[in-house]
């Protein structure tokens, strides 16, 4: 899980959307 202002989830270029790790997300 991550929270809203992470950005960088794990090494690759992920964002945190609903409490779960994204690619692309806005």
């Amino acid at each position: 899980s991550c929270q809203k202002w992470m950005w960088l989830c794990d090494e690759e270029r992920k964002c945190c959307e609903d409490m779960v790790c994204k690619l692309w997300c806005k």
